[in-house]
């Protein structure tokens, strides 16, 4: 018995198979893990999404209601029941209730000088897996937060970038920018609408946008405002009021307005026509208070030298 434990303890043959088998718990732990680690993960964003559209929707019913806090709760359950997709009872003690227990947690933080109507909602899951749990006295909690609130510029900005795209304020290299009762605002709706960047330094009351902003060093302000409304553009021309005739008051006939219409032989009121033609060089003489000429459908052609005159 000694000897053959003897030729055992020599015998080389199976060392990969013994390697592989003391190897084996190793495989197995981190499949093991990295499947855990995936499931927490996707609860992780199911839970920040559904947190995400629920903080929206009790700031909708804070905005629509002056502020009021009243049905929010609803609201946020409401939205809840819709778009929460975790297959697990959530852990927390809230206003919403349902199949799943009681979830979520609603508050509403104080206005701030830009921001208003808030709403923070906050969701907890707390579920066991198969693998971790032999390792684990207690299941981590995946915990998300969303706050929410309607966002005003809080004033005329002293610095509008107009770009609808791209990043529409961007300081960089050695600029320094001291305005500290400035709004810096970006119209470009981008997801890093206005930046800041190497050893610049721009001092301001707020720095806003219509798409993200990014934290930065750089950014000496007051308030970052991200996802601000859009700001028309100050020096555009004020847009034109397209006239639409009343029918009730056209008469129209089929002919076209030529050097050749006698406007004594038209039926009264007539002031509608098919068409205006005018060759070069020739005159329409149009009555005084004829009132508004309309072409139905056709062409206006006025060549060269000629005059339509009133």
């Amino acid at each position: 018995m000694i000897e053959f434990i003897r030729k055992l303890f020599r015998d080389r043959k199976g060392n990969v198979l013994a390697i592989a088998a003391a190897c084996m718990p190793l495989v197995v732990g981190a499949a093991g893990l990295a499947t855990d680690t995936i499931q927490w993960t996707l609860w992780k964003r199911q839970l920040q999404r559904a947190a995400d559209s629920a903080a929206f929707a009790g700031v909708y019913d804070r905005a629509s209601a002056s502020g009021a806090t009243t049905n929010t709760p609803t609201a946020v359950c409401n939205d809840l029941a819709v778009n929460l997709h975790t297959s697990m009872n959530l852990k927390a003690t809230s206003p919403c209730t349902g199949t799943r227990g009681s979830y979520s947690t609603i508050s509403y933080p104080a206005n701030t000088a830009f921001v208003s109507n808030q709403v923070a909602v906050e969701l907890k899951v707390q579920y066991a897996l198969p693998f971790s749990s032999i390792f684990m006295s207690a299941a981590p909690i995946i915990v998300a937060n969303a706050t929410a609130g309607t966002v005003t510029f809080g004033g005329s900005p002293c610095a509008l970038a107009l770009s609808s795209s791209g990043t529409a304020i961007d300081n960089s290299g050695n600029a320094t920018v001291n305005a500290p009762t400035c709004i810096f605002y970006s119209d470009s709706a981008a997801s890093n609408s206005a930046a800041a960047g190497g050893s610049s330094l721009v001092t301001a009351k707020a720095i806003a946008g219509v798409g993200g902003i990014a934290n930065s060093n750089n950014w000496v302000v007051g308030s970052y405002l991200p996802y601000s409304p859009s700001l028309p553009d100050p020096l555009a021309p004020p847009a034109t009021t397209a006239v639409t005739p009343d029918p009730a008051a056209m008469n129209c006939v089929a002919a076209a307005l030529d050097d050749n219409t006698n406007f004594s032989a038209l039926p009264a009121g007539t002031n509608c026509f098919s068409a205006i033609n005018l060759n070069p060089n020739r005159t329409i003489n149009v009555p005084n208070n004829f009132g508004p000429i309309y072409v139905n459908g056709g062409n206006v052609d006025l060549k060269a030298a000629a005059a339509l005159l009133a």
